[in-house]
């Protein structure tokens, strides 16, 4: 889907709205240059004025995705293997780049657990599967 908004904050920073939190990644398609270097900050909240927060706690926090033009031209770039939860994306590195196109990829998590089956309880009394020893 695309973004629900994309604007610069009273700071200056350019900021994307995917309209509420969500689980996934940006994909962005950009006219770059040689060597320019493109960051993504996820959050889930703005500051009071407008402006990017980092807001997200814990172990994971840092949610920033960075990419490197390789040559100069059209780049379209998913970031692999992470994800996110955030619904504002703060972007640096493109100012003055033209911003041909934004997506907000939601990613659904899979198992592979069959829905119709009742789920199992291991019997941890077995001395093989027993950690404490």
């Amino acid at each position: 889907t695309k973004p629900a908004d994309i604007f610069y904050a009273p700071n200056g920073e350019l900021i994307i709205d995917a309209g509420e939190n969500i689980v996934g990644v940006l994909t962005v398609r950009f006219d770059g240059k040689e060597d320019t270097v493109l960051k993504m900050t996820h959050s889930e909240v703005l500051d009071k004025e407008g402006n990017s927060l980092m807001n997200i706690m814990g172990q994971h926090k840092n949610q920033m995705d960075v990419y490197v033009c390789s040559k100069s031209g059209l780049v379209e770039w998913t970031p692999q293997f992470t994800i996110h939860g955030f619904r504002y994306v703060k972007i640096e590195g493109i100012e003055g780049y033209k911003l041909y196109v934004l997506y907000v990829l939601s990613k659904e998590l899979l198992s592979n657990v069959d829905e119709n089956e009742e789920a199992g309880v291991g019997d941890s009394s077995d001395d093989k599967s027993r950690a404490d020893e």
